[in-house]
């Protein structure tokens, strides 16, 4: 059977891309078809895309920031382990019959030459994530032992090889002069194929591989579980940060008996929407995924109209936060509608939504609040690996998506979302913070937020307040917005007050999570140009007061020298916070926001019932230590006492 040719169009000036798969070994016998002819087949091609961040909606980037799209191809812009970018529109069933997969791929500014020559690896991972949630098998990256399936590809030397995602050192194919060569500094087309063997729920996997310059090498591997291979496609440029460069990739192509398709998980250009509903105004926020420069700039916000969709409202794209916030005066609050966001980009659809009439005629309004969002759950003990620039477990749980909090919520019928703060974790949720990438590593955690809550936050209006983690901050005491003292870092800088990241990421984050809803009380802004979001929200006849308690609020190290403050708490064993700690002018809300709870707290009109204060703390709080403990570091691991019982050394 001769070489299966497809030729995509070039966009504008960059070249054709004309490939050759390898033909069939007699073992197989099959043709590996790039196209996405077969029934079930999937492209995935970035000839007509523009350079941006973002790698396209049928696609999951591990993380944001390692990878971009650039003259017509992937490019895994960063030299680290295990860079993953996961095919979200397709999965590989646990089902009989055939599975192809193919590639070409190449050395990212050809190889180093200070490197071993075998340094560096690139190819496909399949079968990732087995009974996982999509979603959070979308998030395998960076270590072995994370949910199975089998590393496929070429090394930097052009050998091929099929490994054991289970288990670091299980090679279960490795390449040799002998099963032949390829040139990885050039372009490589590399390609997968799983038939059923003779025994019932076992394939044999052919891994085959072409260069431009005639190379080819190809190895088998008979007798694999079949049920290794179910579940996520991804992607993988794996090579060491010290000594080899990326690899890029283009007309990524799977099809066969065993893919299900699931053009419903597309993801993008819009991520999540938010809205709030007071007074017959919306406020509504879409948010996006980082565009290119020849993107689009504006979002069009509609509505449903009977039998037809009519623009209600267009806003521009901000950056930095890819965010379009619409407000829209005079809205028909007495019943539903549907509503969706556009972007005007080829080969994408819009994110539709609903916002609800407002539920003035209830006699109860449910609210299901929310705190904090990490998405690893504790560290299972196993070996460790220093990867994305802190340590993380060998072994490790996922929480996200969170299906179970979701399921819950939903079930309760709720009318109204809260979130009071840390919807981000800077550390290890999933990955350590990124530093020399601080937006997009935001934006990376942020849009997992979404992906998890979007069922809610697109049929219900929600409120979400940025607390410390989302700024980047263990804890965090704004002192009216200052930034904190230069040459600080860590719980030092914190206990000083202020903000460790820069003005302008403080801002992102509040606009990203807070500029839907109502306008502010009083929008002057804070020291460093930083915005402020108090505001109040009728719903329902309920009056919410939405407060920023975190960003006025003095800091405990400057006004209580004495006690030898870290991170909040006082290390001087003699300090007794009963006495000493009423220190003389210390903020809490601060005047503006103390002006505002007088009005807001006067304020009975429009129906208003019920009053409701929204804030990311408790504004007291009895807390007790064993005499030990000079902070709550240890309070997860105490044991948990006994009804009636109370510890007999623990202290205020």
């Amino acid at each position: 059977m001769p070489p299966i040719l497809c030729t995509h169009r070039p966009a504008g000036n960059r070249r054709p891309r004309t490939w050759r798969l390898a033909v069939a070994t007699p073992l197989l016998g099959l043709a590996l078809a790039a196209c996405d002819s077969e029934p079930g087949g999937v492209v995935e091609s970035w000839d007509e895309s523009a350079d941006r961040p973002w790698v396209g909606p049928n696609l999951w980037a591990n993380r944001l920031q390692d990878w971009q799209v650039r003259d017509g191809r992937l490019e895994a812009r960063v030299a680290l382990p295990m860079r993953t970018v996961h095919l979200l529109t397709a999965r590989v069933a646990p089902a009989p019959g055939t599975l192809r997969v193919e590639v070409r791929l190449g050395r990212l500014n050809g190889p180093n030459p200070d490197a071993p020559p075998a340094e560096g690896r690139a190819g496909f991972l399949i079968g990732a994530g087995g009974g996982l949630d999509y979603r959070s098998a979308a998030l395998i990256h960076h270590s072995w032992g994370q949910g199975g399936g089998l590393f496929a590809g070429v090394d930097g030397s052009g050998r091929l090889f099929v490994r054991d995602f289970e288990t670091e050192s299980d090679w279960l194919a490795r390449g040799s002069a002998e099963t032949g060569v390829v040139d990885p500094s050039g372009e490589v087309t590399l390609s997968v194929v799983a038939v059923p063997a003779d025994e019932p729920d076992l394939v044999n996997v052919s891994l085959t591989a072409s260069d431009r310059s005639g190379g080819s090498a190809e190895v088998r591997v008979a007798g694999v579980r079949a049920d290794r291979l179910t579940g996520n496609l991804a992607l993988v440029s794996d090579v060491d940060e010290r000594s080899a460069a990326g690899f890029w990739f283009d007309d990524f192509a799977a099809s066969g008996e065993r893919l299900e398709r699931h053009p419903d998980r597309a993801l993008g250009p819009i991520v999540g929407i938010q809205h709030t509903l007071s007074r017959g105004t919306l406020k509504l926020t879409a948010q996006l995924v980082p565009l290119g420069s020849a993107d689009a700039r504006e979002a069009t916000l509609e509505v449903w109209a009977g039998d037809t969709w009519r623009q209600a409202a267009t806003a521009p794209i901000v950056d930095p936060g890819h965010t379009a916030s619409f407000r829209v005066e005079g809205w028909d609050d007495s019943v539903d509608t549907r509503v969706r966001v556009r972007v005007e980009l080829p080969g994408t659809t819009a994110y539709e939504g609903l916002v609800p009439r407002d539920p003035t005629d209830e006699r109860e309004i449910v609210v299901a609040a929310f705190t904090g969002n990490h998405n690893v759950a504790k560290p299972v003990p196993g070996r460790w690996s220093g990867v994305d620039g802190g340590w993380f477990p060998w072994n490790w749980g996922v929480w996200f998506p969170h299906s179970d909090i979701v399921g819950n919520a939903a079930g309760q019928d709720p009318d109204f979302l809260f979130f009071s703060g840390d919807q981000v974790y800077e550390g290890a949720s999933p990955t350590a913070p990124d530093h020399q990438h601080p937006y997009l590593d935001y934006l990376y955690r942020w849009y997992l937020w979404h992906w998890a809550f979007g069922d809610l936050t697109r049929r219900l209006p929600s409120v979400s307040i940025p607390d410390d983690h989302d700024v980047y901050h263990g804890n965090v005491w704004g002192a009216g917005g200052i930034a904190t003292p230069p040459g600080l870092s860590g719980a030092a800088a914190q206990d000083a007050g202020g903000y460790k990241m820069p003005a302008e990421f403080v801002r992102m984050v509040e606009r990203t999570q807070t500029s839907h809803l109502p306008d502010p009380f009083d929008p002057t802004p804070v020291a460093q140009g930083i915005g402020v979001y108090y505001t109040d929200i009728l719903y329902g006849g309920v009056s919410f007061a939405v407060l920023e308690d975190r960003k006025f609020k003095s800091a405990p190290g400057p006004l209580l020298p004495g006690a030898e403050v870290v991170n909040g708490w006082a290390q001087d064993p003699e300090f007794d916070a009963r006495r000493e700690s009423d220190a003389p002018g210390a903020v809490l809300l601060g005047e503006r926001q103390l002006a505002f709870l007088d009005d807001w707290a006067a304020d009975w009109s429009d129906g208003t019932w019920m009053k409701v204060v929204l804030s990311h703390t408790l504004f007291a709080n009895l807390a007790t230590l064993p005499s030990s403990e000079t902070s709550d570091a240890n309070v997860p691991t105490l044991r948990i006492v006994e009804p009636g019982e109370y510890p007999p050394d623990d202290r205020v």
